[in-house]
This record gives structure tokens, sequence and C-alpha cells, in this order.
């Protein structure tokens, strides 16, 4: 091969333009220093993000979340620990009522019916207060409508369409203290929103639970509504006979509730009584209307309701009270709508998985997620143990009477816990688990309007006094917006469970042998030569004979066998170009491009020899002498 031969495949190997001249020294250099600068960065880039990926912190309460530019300013948080019975200025700004009435107006109580939850029968009890003249609100979830034992978007416009008010009881009915600031402002703007969309006017909201802390009265404040109720303050013995008007504070009205199944028409006709010839609102809440023999408990029966109706309608004829809704009664506006936060939740992955992160209180779910499924007669005792796979805690719960199936669920919520998923895709559900009964894996799927409906659910996984994986994947997701998931773990009889790193992973994913337990394992090192008989495709389960220490337990980790860094490496960029990258994800494709610089400068350099060598000889040569 002569020296031109030789520059001419030498430049066709490295992409260049044919006859360009090639540099002759200081280019290897440059492309194997660009390299290695590329992996420390994305060495760098990765640690800290892993670090503050592992604590999961909650997401900033910014105006820049806000979807609607409209969106009015948060006030500044008032005082912590203010009381209800505190005093506090309502500005005329709001609609308080005036007091330019005629003294026997001035004189006449104010009662409001509320219902809250928004359950099926409250259709009936709309109906009987209508037929006698009479108003109340009804408070509703927005992610409820048209669910089993609840109200449809029709019974819900019939009511309003009566005379009747319709307000805002959060999207979910969660418990408002157990969220962040933002999930707060999700739950209650969205549900304005969605409720407003089927022609509501929305302006009275009801805390759920009557659990609210400051940052719920500003996240209500801030969504648009005119005024928030409790279910407590009127009734009890150091209690108020009634709500001042104007109240004290309008987004933390005083009411009187506890009417179930043991009220009767005496106890209500009573309640309002102690009211009668005095400027006071009262509002009573009530939650379930009953018609049938068996009543649950906070349901009041339909008899001893209906006379209370009768005797309440006779006094308003005769203007000893008058009955209104809550927006009649403070005379509050309808204000625009503000939209709600938008999510902050990973993509297609449980926060909290391994259990590690306690809830706000002692007697709740962990973070991000919630306890279902227990009745009356239900004895379930939750707590985190640390008898764990890995990592420091897992959930146990030990079950001694079970009227039907509980379960631990990851958090249906709007956004700050539930994962968002792709339309069409599948998913797998994967947990660790011990228990002396069988247990089940279930998914639920998040409606446009809010609401969860379940999607499915995996069969009976055979009872373990060893640490086993189970996994079940989805079918396809519904294609429609606003689409999460919430994964559950049942529990269908009594005993004692523990389950840890519960999984969410978009399908297909790298299968898992049913035979690995852990990094650098196998059935034969652990003395277990017996294969478990496979299960079907859509369901897999791994047995664990001795538990690994916290530090070498890694549960998902594929068997050592096979190409797993090129499929890692092709996920990972999978991934990175359908718009959810993952600090991982960009580590491993700044390594990849480091060592594809660092290959080309090896390359590089090596063919700078050879064409030295080759012009050495060539020039070195003599000629033929003939």
């Amino acid at each position: 091969m002569n020296r031109r031969t030789f520059r001419r495949e030498a430049v066709l190997l490295r992409g260049w333009t044919v006859g360009k001249r090639v540099p002759r020294r200081g280019g290897y250099q440059v492309v194997l220093t660009v390299g290695v600068v590329a992996g420390v960065i994305a060495l760098a880039a990765v640690l800290p993000a892993a670090a503050q990926e592992q604590q999961t912190p909650s997401a900033p309460e910014s105006v820049g979340l806000y979807d609607s530019a409209t969106a009015p300013s948060i006030p500044p948080s008032p005082v912590q620990g203010r009381s209800v019975g505190q005093q506090r200025t309502v500005p005329a700004a709001l609609g308080a009522p005036s007091d330019d009435r005629s003294p026997d107006q001035a004189s006449t109580p104010t009662i409001t019916l509320g219902f809250d939850d928004g359950t099926a029968d409250h259709l009936e009890a709309g109906t009987m207060l209508a037929a006698r003249g009479l108003k109340g609100v009804f408070y509703v979830n927005s992610g409820r409508l048209g669910g089993e034992k609840y109200l449809s978007v029709g019974q819900v416009q019939q009511l309003q369409s009566m005379g009747h008010e319709v307000g805002g009881h959060t999207a979910f009915h969660l418990h408002l203290s157990q969220q962040d600031y933002v999930e707060q402002r999700r739950q209650i703007c969205f549900d304005r929103v969605q409720l407003s969309g089927l022609g509501l006017k929305v302006s009275s909201f009801a805390y759920p639970f009557s659990d609210f802390t400051e940052d719920s009265r500003r996240a209500v404040e801030s969504c648009g509504y005119s005024n928030a109720r409790t279910t407590s303050g009127v009734g009890c013995s150091s209690c108020a006979e009634g709500e001042t008007s104007p109240p004290v504070d309008r987004f933390a009205t005083r009411a009187m509730s506890g009417f179930g199944r043991s009220t009767t028409a005496d106890d209500l006709i009573k309640a309002v009584k102690r009211v009668e010839g005095k400027s006071t609102w009262l509002q009573l809440v009530f939650h379930q209307v009953c018609v049938n023999a068996k009543c649950e408990l906070n349901a009041v029966r339909e008899s001893e309701f209906a006379s209370f109706l009768d005797w309440l309608a006779a006094e308003q004829k005769r203007s000893a009270v008058r009955s209104t809704t809550a927006r009649s009664a403070l005379g509050d506006p309808v204000k625009p709508l503000v939209a709600s936060p938008p999510s902050t939740a990973p993509v297609a992955r449980l926060q909290n998985s391994s259990f590690e992160r306690s809830g706000p209180s002692p007697m709740s779910a962990p973070h991000c997620f919630e306890y279902g499924g227990e009745v009356e007669g239900s004895k379930v005792a939750w707590a985190q143990s640390l008898a764990a796979h890995s990592g420091r805690l897992s959930l146990s719960a030990t079950i001694s009477s079970l009227p039907r199936p509980v379960r631990v669920m990851s958090t249906q919520d709007l956004g700050s816990c539930a994962p968002p998923v792709r339309a069409g895709r599948q998913y797998t559900v994967g947990v660790w688990y011990r228990s002396t009964e069988p247990v089940k894996l279930a998914a639920y799927v998040r409606q446009p309007r809010g609401g969860y409906t379940s999607f499915g659910g995996s069969k009976l996984f055979a009872k373990s006094d060893v640490w086993r994986y189970a996994s079940w994947t989805t079918r396809e997701v519904p294609r429609s917006r606003n689409t999460a998931l919430s994964v559950a773990v049942i529990f269908s009889a009594k005993g004692s469970y523990a389950i840890d790193d519960l999984r969410l992973s978009e399908s297909p994913a790298i299968p898992m042998s049913p035979t690995h337990i852990g990094r650098g394992s196998s059935s034969k090192q652990r003395g277990n030569r017996e294969e478990p008989k496979p299960l079907s495709s859509s369901a897999r389960v791994t047995s664990k004979k001795t538990a690994k220490p916290a530090s070498q337990a890694d549960p998902f980790t594929p068997p050592e066998s096979g190409p797993l860094i090129p499929v890692a490496a092709k996920t990972a960029l999978k991934n990175t170009l359908q718009g959810r990258p993952s600090w991982l994800g960009v580590a491993q494709v700044g390594l990849a491009v480091a060592g594809g610089f660092a290959l080309v400068a090896v390359f590089d350099r090596r063919l700078r020899q050879l064409h030295r060598r080759t012009r050495f000889s060539t020039r070195s040569k003599k000629p033929d002498q003939g």
C-alpha cells in the first residue's frame, strides 16, 4: 500500500471529506478530554439528584403552578393555632348580611340543612325538602359522581333545579390535613371547576371529616369559594347554640352534626327550638337518609326525618324560622373559577414504595398510601415493622375481624402521589410479601373528572412464611386525559400480613427469573434446588428461603445472565426520548457518549501511528537498481 492509498482509506474511515489533509498532532487529546469531561458531568449530575429523589420532597408552593392567568394572589398565612371561636373581622366586600331588617326578621333564626358526601339517597332527601317548601345544601365530591351508591350528574343538576344549593366537598373526600398545600388546592379547585362545568353554581364548601388546617382555609379562599363549613362548634355542652350572623369566620362556620340511626324527630326539633327567637344561623349536618330496615350508623331514618321536616315546614309558615341555603344566608356571590395546579408526581413510579416514610400521624398510613375497605366490625392493626425485605421498614397488618376485604393502596389524588401513566400502555405491579393467608393485587385508574374506578386485579397468590415476590400486568390503559394509576394489595381473610417494595413499571419490563432472589444469588447457592411451578404469563411469583441483609437485597435486579447493559441503556435512552427522562438515564447516556469518545480517541491515535510508520518506511525505501 503506497502513502496516497493509505491516506485516502484513513480519511474514509474517519468520515472526513476525501482529500482533506490529516492533522499531525493534538486531535486525540482533544477528543479524549471531551469524553472524560462528559462522563464527569454525567456523574456529577446524577449523584445529588438521586439523593434528592430518595427524600421525595413536597411540591413547592408557587403561583406559577396555576393554569389560569386570573388566579388570585395567595393571602399570607394567618396565625397558627387560631380556634374557631376566636373573633375575626368580616370585610364588607364578602357580602355579609346587613342589619337593616325589621325587628321580627332580625329575631328569626336561619336554618340550613346540609347533606355531605353526595350519596344516592340525597335525591330523595332533596325531594322531601322541596315538597315542603324547604331548601338545603348538598355538598358533593366531583370524583364520585356516577359511582356506585352516589348521585349521578343528572341527579345533582336536578337538585339545583329544585331550588337547592350544590356545594364542593373536594374531589376525593380526602383528609386535607394529611395533604400538602398544593394537593389541597388541587382537590378544592379541581372539584369546583368540575362541578361548575356541569352548570352548577358553586360558592359554598364543606371540609371532609371536618379536618382542616390554616393551609386548608387559605386554599378554600384562593379557589374562589365564599364560605366553608365544619361539622362542630354547635350542640355540645361547651359549644354555642348556633353560628353568629355574620359568622365569626366565613371559612370555618360552625354546625351541629352527629345525627344517625338513633336520632329521633324530637332530637332535631329540640335543636331548632333552642335558637327560636334569636338572630342565629343554625346549620344541621346529615350524611345519609335511610329508607331500609338496616341503617348505617350515620344514616337518619326516613320516618323520623320526615316528621322533623313536617314540623319545620309548619314553623316556617308561621315565620318562626327561615329555611334557606348557605349562599342565601350569607348573601354570597358566585366568584370566578380558579384552575387547579398541575400534577408533579413522577411518571409511572410509586413514591415511598418501601414504606420508609411515615404518615402525618401515628394512626395514618405511610406517606403516599392509604387504607381502605374497613367498615363497622373490622379489626385491623396496621403498623410499620422493622422486619423488612429491603431497607429499614415494611408494612404489616394483623386482622382479627374482617366483614369484607381490606386493602392498602397508593394514594388516589390529583398529582402529588398518584403516578401519571400513558394511554395505550400496560403496567406491571409487583410486591414482596409474607402472609398466613393468600393476597391479591389490584389497580384503579383515574377518570377525566377525577374519580378512580377499578382497573382489574390478579388472582390470589399463595400464602408464604418467607418473603415471596408476586407480580401482575394490567390491561392497556384507556385513552383519556388526566390518567393516573393507583395500585393496591388486598387482604381477604383473618391473619397476619407483611408487604414491602411495592412496584409499578411500564411493560414490557426486564423479566424477573422465578428463582432470582437478590443480587448475586441463585437457588443452588441457597440450597434450594427445587424450581417453583410457573404461573400464567401475566402473574409470576418468587419465593425466598432466607432473607439477605438489607445492603445486599435488591428485589428488582434481573438475573445475571443476558445482555443487561445494552437493555438498560436502550430502556434509559427510550424513556429520555419519550419525554420521561430520569437521572439514571441521563447518567447512562452521558457515560455511553464518554465511552464513544474514548474509543474514537484510541482508534485515532492508533491510526496516526500506522500512518507515521508507513510514511517513514516509504521514504526510507531505496529504488530498484533495475
